[in-house]
C-alpha cells in the first residue's frame, strides 16, 4: 500500500514537472518573435482587444506592460466585472483611461467602476472634452443620454480628469505617445450632417505611436467627419493597425482606410454584425481583408506584432491556443469572450501558485488544454494575459 502511494505521489511529481518545463519552453517560444528575439516587457507593450461580456458591440481596448496599463473605453455597464479583472492583474492601478466619448457601449463599465471604485486607482483619466450643457440643449438621439449625464457628475470635479483637444500630443507611459486628430470643438459642430449626432462625431480619433509602430483608433465618428478629417490628416493617419470606426458601420469612406494603410483592422463587434449584409461593416470587412487581416469579436486569440507591416504577420497561430509574440513597442492582442471558469487546478489538484506569473500561468493552461482536453476548462472570460 505504501509503494503504491509512493508511487503514485512520484507519477504525480513527475507529471507536473513535465507541465511546467513544457510550458516553460512553449512560453519561451511564443514571446519570440520572427527572428527569434525574446523582447523586454518592461519597455514593451502589447494593445488588447475585448469583446463585450454583453455579447453585442462595445469598446473595450488595454495597453500593458509590466509595469503599465491603460484602458481605452471600456465596454457596457455590464462589462464592468470583466474590466475589474483586468484591472485587478495589474495591481488595481490604472496609470490612464481614456473615454473616446461617454455613450454607454464605451462608457457604462467606466461609470460603474468610477462610482464604486474598491481598491482600484486610476491616474488619469482622459475625454473627448464634450460639451455638457450643449447635448443637453440638443438632445441626444443615438443613446441614453444619462450615460453622459452620469459620466459628468462623476468626473467633473476631479482633478485628474484631462480634456483632450483636436492637436494634442501627449506623452503616456514610457515611449508610448497619443496624438489626437478629433475631439469636441467647432469643426465637429460645422461638419455635423441633419442627423445632428454630436456624441459620435465628437468622439476622439487618436493615435497611438511606439518607436516604430502606431495604432489609430477611430471610436464612434461617422460619415458627417470623413472628408474633414481626410483632408486635414491625411498625412497623420498612416498607421501599422487600425480600429475601425463606429464599430465598422456608417463612418469612414474606403479612401479613409487606404490613406491609414493599416495592415490589420479591428471591429469592435460580433459577426452578427461583420458577417450581416444589413450592416455596412460585413461590406468593410470584405473591402479591409483585400488589405490585410480583419479581427472581430468571433476571431481567435491572435497576436499581431507591430513591428511587422506584412499579412502574414497578422495570421491566426495554430494550436496551442496560448502564443505570446511581444515585437519592439507594441503588440496586438484579439481576445473574444470566453465562459468563466476553474483552471485545470480545480481538476487536477496542482499547486497552481508554484508556477509564478499569469504569463507562466496561462501557458500551462494552454499546453493542458491542447495535450489532455478531458483534463482542463476553458479560461477567463476574455483573457488578455498571455
Amino acid at each position: 500500500m505504501k509503494k503504491r502511494i509512493y508511487l503514485s505521489t512520484l507519477l504525480l511529481i513527475l507529471f507536473t514537472l513535465l507541465i511546467g518545463l513544457a510550458a516553460w519552453f512553449s512560453y519561451q517560444k511564443g514571446r519570440m518573435d520572427s527572428t527569434g528575439h525574446i523582447p523586454d516587457p518592461d519597455t514593451e507593450y502589447l494593445i488588447t482587444q475585448y469583446a463585450d461580456a454583453t455579447g453585442v458591440q462595445g469598446t473595450f481596448y488595454t495597453i500593458t506592460n509590466n509595469d503599465t496599463l491603460i484602458i481605452i473605453d471600456g465596454g457596457w455597464a455590464g462589462n464592468a466585472d470583466a474590466v475589474r479583472k483586468v484591472i485587478a492583474e495589474h495591481n488595481n492601478t490604472v496609470d490612464a483611461w481614456i473615454i473616446s466619448h461617454p455613450h454607454q457601449d464605451h462608457a457604462g463599465a467606466f461609470n460603474v467602476i468610477y462610482s464604486n471604485p474598491g481598491d482600484i486607482t486610476i491616474k488619469a483619466i482622459y475625454d473627448n472634452g464634450f460639451d455638457y450643457d450643449f447635448i443637453e440643449a440638443a438632445g441626444e438621439p443615438y443613446d441614453d443620454i444619462t450615460v453622459m449625464e452620469t459620466f459628468h457628475a462623476l468626473t467633473k470635479d476631479a482633478g485628474n480628469v484631462t480634456h483632450l483637444k483636436r492637436g494634442d500630443n501627449i506623452a503616456l507611459a514610457g515611449d508610448l505617445t497619443l496624438s489626437v486628430f478629433n475631439a469636441w470643438d467647432d469643426s465637429v459642430i460645422s461638419n455635423i450632417g441633419d442627423e445632428k449626432d454630436y456624441q459620435n462625431n465628437a468622439s476622439l480619433l487618436f493615435k497611438i505611436s511606439g518607436t516604430t509602430n502606431s495604432m489609430l483608433f477611430c471610436s464612434d465618428i461617422k460619415y458627417d467627419m470623413n472628408d474633414y478629417l481626410l483632408s486635414t490628416y491625411r498625412d497623420d493617419i498612416s498607421c501599422d493597425y487600425i480600429q475601425t470606426g463606429h464599430h465598422g458601420n456608417w463612418s469612414f469612406s474606403d479612401e479613409f482606410y487606404e490613406a491609414a494603410g493599416a495592415a490589420c483592422a479591428f471591429i469592435d463587434a460580433p459577426s452578427s454584425i461583420t458577417e450581416n449584409p444589413d450592416f455596412p461593416a460585413s461590406s468593410l470587412k470584405a473591402f479591409l481583408q483585400k488589405k490585410g487581416t480583419v479581427y472581430d469579436f468571433s476571431t481567435n486569440v491572435t497576436l499581431c506584432p507591430l513591428k511587422a507591416l506584412t499579412q502574414a504577420a497578422c495570421i491566426p497561430p495554430s494550436p496551442p491556443p496560448i502564443t505570446n509574440t511581444l515585437l519592439d513597442s507594441l503588440a496586438i492582442v484579439n481576445s473574444p469572450s470566453r465562459p468563466k471558469n476553474g483552471f485545470a487546478k480545480q481538476v487536477i489538484g496542482l499547486p497552481w501558485n508554484m508556477f509564478g506569473t499569469q504569463p507562466c500561468k496561462q501557458a500551462i493552461h494552454g499546453v493542458i488544454s491542447s495535450n489532455f482536453p478531458s483534463l482542463a476548462l476553458f479560461g477567463v472570460s476574455g483573457s488578455a494575459k498571455l
